[in-house]
């Protein structure tokens, strides 16, 4: 894994000082717009859905209404939809990512996020599809060493969809965890959440001589409830986004992408209330024989970054993406 930030190290901007100004004023501006919070007391148990169905059927009309937003590490976007023969099949379908952003707020805690993971089409019916989701990401700092890995979160899911007019809708059920490496942790921080995803593909065409090239609309949303949780206050969720693609030749192509993201809590602090996140991202994709990068940069403000002390965190990065074809 060094080896892999070593060779990443070619995307850090020399002057970390100045970029973690540019990132501590992007944080200022968007500060004004999210609420900062006050920690809650530490703690929490494992809690049942009951008292939640009602805030699962709203989050659903929000779905359909098809608000942009995206999850953090709170969730994970849904599968992207994919056409169907129409007729049972298996494994028909795979696809693999690996990304690492060096985080440019010269903070010693946080300086490299990296993930890896994947999605497998495990059946396919008419008009739908099974699908499981596996992605692991790693946190690290430079408080210890110079490459000194501080967070691992999972996410497993599995989802079973319809497509339909307007989309294609699933259902959902996830399992987030999040674990603290070389550092004293003696208990569980990880949730469960069942709730319904939303994501749609399509061409939009603006007038004009670009005619010719449209740009590629990627949307994507997710609302769901917490069925169980440990340490975490989280009831609800709303996540969602979009990506817009143009392609500037054959193998060469631009991308700018926004995902917003609602969390509420339980804790009795009015001050916590409803956690916000959000992500702007942009860069440009560059197709291979086999696989695929994307070189972007980002600013994102991440909920509850700090785990324990349960602290947000608004940062500026730079980084890679592999994907394949």
């Amino acid at each position: 894994m060094n080896a892999l930030f070593l060779v990443a190290s070619g995307f850090r901007l020399r002057g970390e000082a100045a970029s973690a100004r540019l990132a501590e004023a992007l944080a200022e501006a968007v500060s004004r717009k999210i609420d900062r919070r006050v920690l809650p007391p530490k703690g929490g148990s494992h809690e049942s859905i009951g008292a939640h169905v009602q805030v699962l059927s709203a989050a659903v009309a929000v779905i359909l209404l098809a608000v942009p937003g995206a999850a953090q590490v709170v969730g994970d976007a849904p599968p992207a939809p994919a056409p169907t023969t129409g007729v049972f099949d298996y494994l028909t379908r795979y696809q693999f990512h690996l990304n690492a952003e060096s985080i440019l707020n010269g903070d010693r805690g946080f300086s490299w996020d990296a993930d890896f993971g994947g999605e497998i089409d495990l059946i396919q019916y008419p008009k739908g599809r099974l699908t499981f989701v596996g992605n692991y990401e790693v946190v690290l700092g430079k408080e210890f060493r110079r490459f000194d890995t501080r967070q691992g979160n999972y996410i497993l899911q599995g989802s079973f969809s319809r497509q339909t007019r307007h989309g294609e809708l699933a259902g959902m059920f996830q399992h987030v965890s999040r674990h603290l490496f070389d550092r004293p942790k003696d208990f569980g921080i990880d949730w469960n959440v069942l709730g319904m995803q939303w994501s749609d593909v399509k061409e939009v065409r603006l007038p004009g001589p670009q005619r010719d090239r449209p740009w590629r609309l990627e949307r994507h949303a997710m609302a769901g409830v917490t069925v169980t949780r440990a340490f975490v206050d989280y009831t609800w969720m709303l996540a969602g986004g979009a990506t817009a693609r143009r392609a500037i030749n054959s193998r060469v192509s631009s991308f700018g992408a926004t995902d917003l993201t609602l969390v509420g809590t339980k804790d009795p602090n009015p001050r916590r209330g409803v956690l916000k996140g959000f992500g702007l991202e942009g860069g440009a994709h560059l197709r291979g024989r086999a696989a695929s990068v994307e070189l972007f940069a980002r600013v994102e403000h991440r909920i509850d970054a700090e785990m324990i002390e349960r602290r947000s965190r608004s940062w500026l990065l730079l980084g890679f993406r592999f994907l394949s074809q």
